[in-house]
């Protein structure tokens, strides 16, 4: 490319003019030209030095079908908000302003915007001023200091702006701003209350202040994310407002401070580019773990890293493993997955427990103060580590950030009562494309005997090593990282009473945790159903009752059964409450059981619970089950999960075609909020494997305007495994503008070709 050629990104618009010169007094017209993937080829009037500043204008018209989204009323809608925002992330802003849309390149940002009256306008940065005439409003916002072009944002549409502050310090003041629907400001303090406390705390662990001119949070409507970290002005989704109910469902702290986290790690230091993402999304997810261990204490943080490690476990049985630095990826969204979040935070917990605290946050001070408001690379870490604290880890990145998996341990014991030692045996077993044989780790493991109890950590560096210990007595148990300080998976092999004996003594959440789940996989019989019983009464941690609720519901129906789930239901958790109303309605045409279902539906003050109520009574087979159906369609609750329950409980109750048509119909028109035309979809693909009409309706939902409908669509066709779809999955490749459908697009195709 020649020197004297300034090549940006402009997707889907008609340039009409480009000027060049040293300074705006100097523009002048130069040629350019359209190529290929989105370039607009800009031929400079003379040869730049690389240090050199000159100016470019373009006059130009987007027609986005990305990045911009304008949201209407229509005759299908008219109760819709109406609203202008924007999604940049990852390469979508160069759909409506020319840029070269890629994260390595930083830029400082001004935007002027005119709106119609009554809007109001975000963008990032400064608000300069406005300046208003009968019709309109116009918005002056500067971005003083560099970041991504994917993070340049705006948003408009009738809100309420609640202000408040945050003092990091005792004399930086944050401004905060929350932008909500006039309707929703009596649930700003429920849902955004504890900002200020978290920026107070990412500000001095990190001792690097807010970096800055505000931070605002705008909820929109049918945003395809949870939130989205644009510089100083975060989006989020509508859904993330939580009145006094909903507060008994779900919590939106981890999202805020997630995304707010991002400020820091993405926002002021960016991945240079995509296969390095874990840089940006790793440490927001860890940071919102980090902020619950301050905010809730140690047990709170070890059940939300579990979580983070059952979510890439999913990933990694159901999906496939790869390294957390990839660069093998059809779009960039691909690599936005439970590799990017949950495992590299679970790098950096484990980083975290290498290095100590106090080291660990000199290398993220001196990580941002040495490459903020600029690009960074993997390496870049790897070295402020070294520099910082003297440690060289290059087996560590090695095997946990350049490579696939994760130690998948056998364990098994024997005790010599002569000798007086425990012998184990520790094999390694993981294996895969890119997975290292041997994981070098430092394993803790409790071995607790009658009378004492022992801590070791022995380093494992082999495929298959055998220890001998000194022990006087024979194990009651032994507990494999009892702390959660390694991701792994190790399989102990030791009796149900070992494990029993565990999940009722241990100090430890994360080790009570996963004797939960190895009991879920032991015979069955009455004596383990009692001792769960008896242990998950006495259990204190709602998410280890859960989690032993959980494996109680596996045993089959019993008396026994009956009495245990009967009992969890007068639990003041939620989340158990429901769990044991799911498992409850395998007890079909119990009168008690439906008794109890109904007064759920009725009375209970969880969202959630009500809505398993209603599933519970279509699967108990109640003679009023439709009753309760027809009342659930029009009940509103958060997130609708009630009127998706209410669609749920149809496909269970399977009437004939006829008499869902009409219900179909209505819940998947354009009107309806989005999780009731998912779960309308869901329906449909019930009734779509006899019913050519259903089944065409499917095909037809995957060009839908909404992400999730289209998802649910491709999952539907899978679903139905009709092969007549292929055709019609290959027309959407080319017209998919999201990655992650298009890759979903592929998988259909292939799961529907090879079960013909």
């Amino acid at each position: 490319m020649p020197d004297s050629e300034l090549v940006l990104l402009a997707g889907r618009m008609d340039i009409h003019r480009v000027m060049a010169g040293r300074s705006r007094e100097e523009l002048q017209a130069v040629t350019f030209r359209q190529g290929k993937a989105d370039s607009l080829i800009i031929q400079l009037p003379r040869r730049f030095q690389p240090d050199e500043h000159f100016w470019i204008a373009i006059a130009y018209t987007a027609h986005p079908d990305r990045g911009l989204y304008f949201l209407h009323a229509s005759p299908d809608w008219p109760a819709r908000k109406e609203q202008i925002w924007t999604q940049g992330e990852p390469e979508d802003n160069h759909y409506w302003f020319p840029v070269f849309d890629y994260p390595s390149d930083k830029l400082t940002t001004e935007i002027r915007a005119t709106v119609p009256r009554p809007f109001q306008l975000l963008s990032n940065g400064f608000l300069l001023d406005i300046t208003e005439d009968v019709h309109t409003r116009t918005y002056h916002y500067l971005q003083d200091a560099p970041h991504s072009s994917y993070l340049v944002m705006l948003a408009a549409g009738e809100f309420t702006v609640v202000r408040d502050t945050a003092l990091v310090g005792d004399t930086l003041r944050i401004p905060l701003e929350y932008w909500v629907y006039p309707e929703r400001r009596d649930d700003v303090p429920r849902t955004f209350g504890r900002t200020p406390e978290m920026i107070r705390f990412f500000s001095e662990y990190l001792r690097v202040p807010y970096p800055w001119a505000k931070y605002a949070q705008i909820t929109i409507q049918d945003f395809q994310f949870g939130g989205m970290e644009n510089t100083s002005a975060t989006t989020l989704t509508d859904a993330t407002m939580i009145d006094e109910r909903a507060a008994l469902d779900y919590n939106p702290d981890g999202l805020i401070a997630h995304e707010l986290a991002h400020q820091w790690f993405g926002d002021l230091v960016t991945t240079e580019y995509w296969n390095h993402i874990w840089l940006n999304e790793s440490f927001a997810t860890y940071f919102d773990a980090l902020f619950t261990e301050f905010h809730r204490g140690k047990e709170a943080y070890t059940l939300k890293m579990w979580n983070n490690e059952q979510a890439y476990l999913r990933e990694a049985h159901t999906a496939y493993m790869r390294p957390i630095v990839w660069n093998r990826w059809l779009y960039p969204i691909n690599m936005f997955d439970s590799h990017s979040y949950p495992k590299g935070a679970w790098v950096l917990h484990m980083l975290r427990d290498r290095l100590g605290e106090e080291a660990f946050r000199r290398v993220l001070h001196t990580y941002l103060k040495t490459f903020g408001y600029g690009p960074v690379e993997t390496h870049n870490l790897e070295d402020i580590i070294e520099a910082t604290t003297g440690q060289y880890l290059d087996t560590f990145f090695k095997e946990w950030v350049y490579s696939a998996g994760h130690p998948m341990l056998d364990i098994s014991y024997t005790f010599d009562e002569q000798q007086q030692a425990l012998s184990l045996r520790i094999t390694q077993k993981q294996a895969g494309f890119l997975v290292p044989e041997v994981f070098h780790i430092r394993l803790p493991m409790r071995i607790v005997t009658l009378e004492d109890t022992l801590l070791i950590e022995p380093t494992i560096d082999e495929r298959e090593e055998v220890l001998h210990i000194p022990l006087t007595l024979a194990p009651e148990y032994i507990s494999v990282d009892p702390e959660n300080r390694i991701l792994d998976e190790s399989n102990v092999e030791q009796p149900v009473a070992a494990w029993i004996t565990l999940l009722h003594d241990s100090p430890y959440p994360a080790a009570r945790l996963h004797a939960a789940q190895v009991l879920r996989q032991k015979p069955r019989d009455e004596a383990l159903l009692l001792a769960l019983r008896d242990i998950y009464q006495k259990e204190k941690l709602p998410e280890v009752r859960l989690e032993i609720l959980r494996t109680i519901t596996t045993f089959p129906p019993s008396p026994s059964l009956k009495s245990a789930l009967m009992a969890a239901m007068l639990d003041k958790e939620a989340p158990v409450r429901r769990e044991a109303l799911r498992a409850l309605s395998m007890f079909e045409g119990d009168p008690e059981v439906m008794d109890l279902a109904r007064l759920t539906a009725e009375q209970d003050l969880s969202y959630a619970v009500q809505a398993e109520a209603v599933r519970a009574l279509a699967r108990l087979k109640a003679p009023d089950a439709m009753d309760y159906v027809r009342a659930a369609l029009i009940t509103p609750s958060h997130r609708e999960v009630i009127r998706v329950a209410a669609l749920d409980a149809l496909a269970i109750l399977a009437p004939p075609y006829e008499e869902v048509q009409e219900i179909l119909q209505t819940w998947l028109r354009p009107s309806h909020p989005t999780p009731v035309r998912v779960a309308a979809v869901r329906l449909l693909a019930h009734y779509a494997k006899d019913q050519p009409s259903a089944f065409k309706k499917l095909l037809e939902l995957l060009s839908d305007p909404r992400y999730q409908v289209r998802s649910a669509a491709i999952q539907a066709i899978i679903e139905v495994s009709n092969p007549e779809g292929i055709p019609y999955l290959e027309q959407r490749i080319p017209v998919e503008p999201d990655g992650r459908l298009v890759a979903a697009l592929y998988r259909a195709i292939h799961t529907l070709e090879a079960s013909k």
